[in-house]
């Protein structure tokens, strides 16, 4: 299929803006784009580098001029994310106007002075182009308009809240949209309520069953108190056919109430950020699912950590339905949670992780399913739960652990489970300062089964039975 790019000619000029044209940018062929000076000789598209940017957004090689017209750019054609569409320039240069009369929305060398004015004109098919700079402006979204954030722009909404009830940069207003925010932006959200404190406030919230959202950017700051909000507060309530795609760089929410990631009955959520850090009262990331059996929820994570002083679990999933999937190299926990907390009724989750590290609570608090392999799971101090894996739940869904799990504290269980649960231990080294393996009490009618294959423990005894309610079935190798 042949892709067209429209591209704009800009005439070299010494006082004023000259003539535009466009010229179809074929699949595979190259072509010049002509970019003379600005008013009173300044060059429109500011130095090489900001000139690349503009190529690379356009999916063609820049290639810098030799010779011809000062200011020369050489586009090779490879097609493009914007094929077909029409784009609307936002500027943070002395040109940019809202002031229209006369202009067309499109016309690239007098840009827009914001981005909601940009976006009140632009209409289904549009892309909205954000040049580098600063912007605090905040909800925005509109059904068919897609955004390109070049490297270099912001937007940052720091000043407080009076009275309004929420302020997120992006959202559906409870309507359903379809749309994409693309490239590299860099996004800051650390307003809050300056009267009540309970204000939601995040970078992007969706609550229509109708809404499906692509999330590309470069760095996220979030949140000082924001209560509810977070980062990403999505959900949904009605629809399977829903979806949130997040891709980028970091996340840093804040010290009081916020989360990197709160997606509730989403149908489908696609999560994948090198580095997310919880500010430590809420979880990190919560995923939270009651109606749809077949939603799934894959989470790429090569950092995720939860900071601060109070007991904020890390990867929170209180799912009733459907599956989720976490991969992190580093899955660490400096607050008084847990890192890792299943605790829904029928869905699963499996995680796979390098390193699952709590300073002073349990690494896993496995309340629901969860199919874990790690090579090392640990407790840095002394545990709140006694243990580095607690186990607890009154179903008998079969959990597997795998890894190397070490106890810091002399008093501390490796495993320790309590009520009935189906536990699975394959394939572990377990150093313990008290048992490896510790089935301390459970509750009056609950059962625990337990597989233990394959375990090397520290400890003689390592299986310590205590405080039997109910029946308990052990299966072990333990060596």
């Amino acid at each position: 299929m042949k892709y067209l790019l429209s591209i704009i000619l800009i005439a070299s000029m010494a006082s004023s803006y000259g003539q535009t044209a466009t010229k179809s940018l074929a699949t595979g062929t190259n072509s010049q784009v002509l970019v003379g000076r600005g008013v009173n000789g300044a060059d429109f598209w500011g130095d090489a580098t900001n000139k690349a940017q503009i190529a690379t957004a356009l999916s063609g090689t820049f290639v810098a001029a030799t010779s011809g017209t000062a200011n020369n750019l050489t586009i090779v054609g490879s097609g493009s994310t914007f094929a077909g569409a029409n784009v609307i320039y936002v500027s943070k240069a002395t040109q940019a106007t809202d002031t229209r009369t006369g202009l067309s929305k499109y016309d690239a060398t007098r840009p827009f002075a914001t981005l909601t004015a940009a976006q009140t004109v632009a209409v289904s098919g549009d892309t909205i182009m954000v040049l580098p700079g600063t912007y605090a402006e905040y909800g925005l979204g509109k059904d068919g308009v897609n955004w390109y954030f070049m490297p270099g722009s912001r937007i940052a909404v720091t000043a407080n809240l009076a009275s309004e009830p929420s302020r997120f940069l992006f959202t559906d207003g409870g309507t359903g949209m379809s749309f994409g925010i693309y490239g590299q932006g860099n996004f800051t959200n650390t307003a809050e309520n300056a009267e009540t404190k309970s204000a939601k406030v995040g970078i992007l919230s969706t609550t229509s069953s109708a809404t499906s959202v692509v999330f590309n950017f470069q760095d996220i700051v979030c949140g000082v108190n924001s209560s509810a909000g977070g980062a990403f507060a999505c959900a949904f309530f009605a629809d399977e056919t829903n979806t949130i795609r997040i891709k980028g760089s970091s996340v840093t929410c804040g010290s009081l109430i916020s989360s990197a990631g709160s997606f509730t009955n989403c149908a489908g959520v696609d999560y994948t950020v090198t580095r997310v850090v919880g500010g430590g009262f809420t979880s990190t990331i919560n995923v939270t699912n009651d109606l749809y059996p077949d939603g799934v929820a894959t989470i790429n994570i090569k950092v995720l950590e939860t900071i601060g002083s109070a007991a904020a679990d890390t990867f929170d999933v209180s799912s009733l339905y459907g599956t989720v999937y976490l991969t992190c190299d580093l899955i660490k926990n400096s607050s008084l949670g847990q890192c890792i907390h299943p605790q829904g009724t029928t869905s699963v989750v499996y995680v796979s992780a390098k390193e699952i590290i709590s300073s002073s609570n349990a690494a896993v608090f496995a309340a629901g399913k969860l199919v874990l392999q790690a090579d090392l799971i640990t407790c840095l101090g002394k545990s709140a739960f006694d243990s580095v894996v607690y186990a607890s739940a009154d179903t008998l869904d079969s959990s597997v652990i795998s890894g190397r799990i070490v106890a810091s504290d002399a008093t501390d269980d490796g495993v320790q489970i309590f009520a009935g649960i189906a536990l699975n231990l394959r394939n572990a080294v377990i150093v313990a300062g008290a048992s490896a393996l510790s089935i301390a009490k459970t509750y009056s009618g609950s059962n625990a089964i337990v597989r233990v294959d394959n375990v090397f423990s520290n400890k003689n005894v390592a299986v310590d039975v205590t405080q039997q309610v109910g029946t308990i079935t052990i299966s072990a190798d333990v060596q």
